[in-house]
């Protein structure tokens, strides 16, 4: 789990979206040291989302069944 302040955000983005990119993992976002956001890049997401879409075909399945 990587977790960055909101000002590494602001002044290194570049260095944040290849550690998303690169590690495939969320990069966690704080700001006053409290949780903020989370930064992810397209891949990740899309490949979470296919996953949660799949995972609700089988709930949809199941249901029906």
């Amino acid at each position: 789990m990587q977790i960055r302040p909101s000002s590494a955000l602001r002044n290194d983005y570049m260095q944040i979206s290849e550690l998303a990119r690169t590690s495939g993992q969320p990069v966690f976002i704080t700001k006053n040291g409290e949780d903020d956001g989370v930064f992810m890049s397209m891949e990740t997401f899309e490949e979470r989302e296919k996953m949660f879409r799949h995972r609700d075909a089988i709930y949809a399945a199941e249901i029906s069944r």
